[in-house]
């Protein structure tokens, strides 16, 4: 069950099903509020504390990224053909089964 195919065709199969839930985790998760504790956490709601740090006393350490940038890393990028086979063969099959 771990060869590719498999893989694929699970992932055809229940992509959006699965990146349903993560985004509910992800909502949840970034809209609670963290406790103050005696470990290195600082208190407040993630998505607060990730997009206005200076609320917290924490300086904005984002960096911006050029298109330059990413146009140059976009080209150590590799694409696999093989799965784009697997995507024509699951579609072909989902038109043939209706």
């Amino acid at each position: 069950m771990g060869d590719p195919f498999h893989m694929e065709c699970l992932w055809f199969c229940f992509a959006e099903v699965i990146q349903a839930d993560l985004d509910k985790v992800k909502d949840h998760w970034n809209s609670h509020y963290i406790r103050k504790s005696r470990h290195d956490t600082v208190p407040g709601i993630p998505e607060v504390l990730h997009y206005l740090p200076e609320y917290s006393g924490a300086t904005d350490c984002l960096l911006r990224v050029t298109q330059a940038e990413i146009e140059e890393m976009e080209r150590y990028i590799q694409y696999s053909e093989e799965l784009d086979t697997y995507t024509e063969y699951f579609e072909y099959v989902m038109d043939i089964a209706g």
